[in-house]
């Protein structure tokens, strides 16, 4: 830059060289500029990005007013993965140890003789086991395969992601928000360009034209030491003004910015790191595609930078675990091919002998009827096989210790409660992605963030419902939305502390609820 009659010197936010570049990448340049103003101990501090300058000063005089600590609280710190056991597990001491696990062999042992009952009334009538057949008929005929190839394209389409942020690290593209470019900025700040060789305190003799070039060093126990017992409310103002304003900085300020600048460096660094302790999988190391890869197959929706693991793998419980996944599903292949698809193939006649919507509905309460038991043993088969042998599976193999996928969903009192306990994963990835999020980039209360919740919740589950009976209706979103009142309801002093009350509801609820949304979808 050309000398002017205030001497001054360019200084570049930019990257040094580093020993790694595959750590570091290629990061822009952020101009800025330190100027003597003429006056001894006084300089003008300009910088193209002063926003990052502005915004600290800002976030630090805000924690000083409101008399918060210090340490930045860091998102995507509200979940914390641990070694357990799933409730049903029969590793679990606890399950083996309860009064109430013979219940447990009970509820097996009825239902491996209603199979065998089914099988022999099959053979009777059709002379083999599995009846007519024509739910397997419809599953692999079309449905496995569609439903196979989507998980498929839905699961590797994820891989986007991996993409956008490699993108964003190699600067093809600007991510001012991303926490790494304030990182570093800072670091390149703390380095190379916000002061001089020395302490501040020592100020060029007047007359001497250019600004030392004094860069900043590891010397935090003194300079930060010294911030912060100058750090006040009255003290913050000054700086934040100055730097807003453009206004000339004295010594002891830039070397408060500096001791301020190489804390929330520090912050920036810790936040980055998150949880991660035995490994250097911290961002950006993480941005590979093994990572990628071993995120993809473990049983959860929720992206850790380091997740608690088993030494070994138990193949045994694999196996079990894959024998009883088969078993169930054969079960209920077996209740809908006796229960549930004669109701369904009736109310299909009904339409194609041409009877009006109201005489439908005068069948209505009977083929609700038909449905509630064979619809509520589906339901618990569905929650046993997905979340107790499928995810534990997965789990083993991939060495994923924490099998929380589920909580006594069954003690629930209030819907709001089996909705944390029924899906961990899912309601994992809901808290941090949709219900903290929309607080912290939207600032919803928490009231709206839980609407928008279940809002979007509701809508991705009716989008289901869609993709299997082929229209849209509606039934689903309603009757998930109709919780919250529910909800509210579980809260009013009338049913607070009544947990036999409420667990009653709760349970009438499961029962009724998916026969009647079936029934529902096939009459109207």
């Amino acid at each position: 830059m050309s000398s002017s009659e205030q001497s001054d010197s360019d200084l570049q936010l930019a990257s040094t060289p580093s020993d790694d570049p595959q750590v570091y990448g290629r990061r822009r340049s952020i101009p800025v500029k330190l100027q003597e103003t003429g006056q001894t101990g006084q300089y003008l501090l300009t910088a193209e990005d002063a926003e990052v300058l502005q915004e600290i000063l800002r976030h630090n005089l805000h924690l000083e007013r409101s008399g918060l600590p210090e340490k930045r609280r860091f998102r995507f710190r509200d979940l914390e993965f641990t070694r357990q056991l799933s409730t049903f597990d029969r590793q679990n001491p606890t399950f083996s140890s309860s009064e109430f696990h013979g219940f447990f062999t009970l509820f097996w042992l009825g239902v491996a003789l209603l199979l065998v009952k089914f099988a022999a009334n099959n053979w009777r009538s059709y002379g083999t086991i599995w009846g007519k057949n024509e739910i397997l008929r419809l599953m692999f005929r079309k449905d496995v395969l569609v439903l196979g190839l989507t998980d498929l394209v839905l699961c590797w389409s994820t891989a986007f992601c991996l993409a956008l942020q490699r993108v964003v690290f190699r600067g093809y593209l600007n991510w001012n928000g991303l926490g790494w470019t304030r990182l570093h900025q800072l670091k390149n700040q703390n380095e190379e360009d916000l002061a001089f060789k020395g302490k501040a305190s020592a100020v060029s003799p007047p007359g001497t034209q250019g600004i030392t070039d004094l860069r900043f060093k590891n010397r935090r126990d003194s300079e930060t030491k010294g911030f912060r017992g100058s750090r006040d409310t009255d003290y913050l103002l000054c700086l934040v003004k100055k730097v807003e304003d453009g206004a000339p900085l004295e010594a002891s300020q830039v070397n408060s910015l500096q001791g301020l600048l190489e804390r929330e460096s520090d912050l920036l660094s810790e936040g980055l790191k998150g949880r991660c302790s035995s490994t250097a999988n911290f961002y950006p190391h993480n941005l590979t595609l093994r990572n990628f890869c071993d995120f993809v197959t473990l049983p959860t929706l929720v992206y850790e930078l380091e997740y608690p693991r088993t030494e070994t793998v138990d193949w045994v419980y694999v196996a079990e675990k894959t024998a009883a996944t088969f078993g169930i599903i054969v079960v209920m292949i077996a209740v809908s091919q006796s229960w549930i698809y004669p109701v369904v193939m009736s109310t299909v006649r009904m339409k194609e002998e041409g009877l009006t919507a109201q005489q439908r509905l005068q069948e209505f309460p009977w083929v609700l009827s038909d449905l509630l038991f064979p619809f509520m043993m589906e339901y618990l088969l569905a929650f046993y096989v997905i979340w107790e042998c499928v995810l534990n599976a997965l789990a083993e193999i991939t060495r994923f210790a924490d099998r929380g996928f589920y909580a006594d969903w069954w003690n629930s009192v209030s819907w709001d409660q089996f909705a944390r306990d029924w899906n961990r994963p899912v309601h994992n990835f809901l808290l941090r992605h949709v219900y903290h999020s929309s607080i912290s980039t939207f600032h919803l209360s928490r009231l709206s963030a839980n609407l928008a919740t279940f809002f979007l919740s509701a809508c991705v589950h009716e989008l289901i419902m869609l993709c299997i009976f082929r229209r849209l209706r509606g039934y689903l979103l309603v009757l998930q939305m109709s919780q919250l009142p529910l909800v509210a309801l579980s809260r009013t002093r009338l049913m607070r502390g009544r947990r036999l009350v409420g667990n009653v509801v709760f349970w009438l609820g499961i029962f009724t609820g998916p026969s009647l949304l079936c029934s529902l979808y096939l009459i109207i």
